[in-house]
């Protein structure tokens, strides 16, 4: 199994270093920085954006779920697809969250309206999501990694 060369999680957001960077790799906000990867005024995920769990390897490049805020601090999962030789590089990028909060039980607890990711199982097409919700339960769900990947090619990502 081929790996990433390193990650570094940059005050919970993520960042690729390039292979052989002895530099600390751009952090997503902030001026100069890349905007693929930082928050985007007017999206779902426009107040915060985090990493979650490790990368998963697709044909078509690394594909990292991550979450992200509104201003009314409503959480919800979205997908990067980095490039598989050069990780910094960010291929495409959910315009709308592949997942959101919308049970009861993860729209009210401790802090409602939230969903975020704890890790993942993949098995062939089938990524068994494991996610907490409302800051007070821990869930699963089972995504589909080609409809992931359709998303991130449709004209509108």
């Amino acid at each position: 199994m081929k790996r990433m060369e390193r990650r570094s999680y940059l005050k919970g957001r993520l960042a690729a270093t390039p292979p052989g960077s002895r530099s600390r790799p751009t952090c997503c906000t902030g001026a100069g920085t890349p905007a693929s990867r930082g928050r985007r005024p007017g999206r779902w995920d426009s107040a915060r954006v985090g990493a979650g769990a490790a990368p998963i390897r697709t044909p078509e490049g690394w594909l990292e779920i991550y979450h992200g805020a509104n201003g009314e601090h409503r959480y919800c999962l979205g997908a990067l697809l980095l490039d598989l030789e050069s990780p910094w590089k960010v291929l495409a990028r959910s315009r709308e969250p592949i997942m959101e909060p919308v049970a009861d039980y993860e729209r009210t607890g401790f802090f409602g309206n939230v969903v975020f990711t704890n890790g993942h199982l993949v098995d062939g097409d089938t990524v068994t999501l494991y996610y907490g919700a409302s800051d007070s339960v821990i869930c699963g769900a089972r995504l589909s990694l080609r409809e992931i990947l359709q998303t991130l090619r449709s004209p509108a990502s």
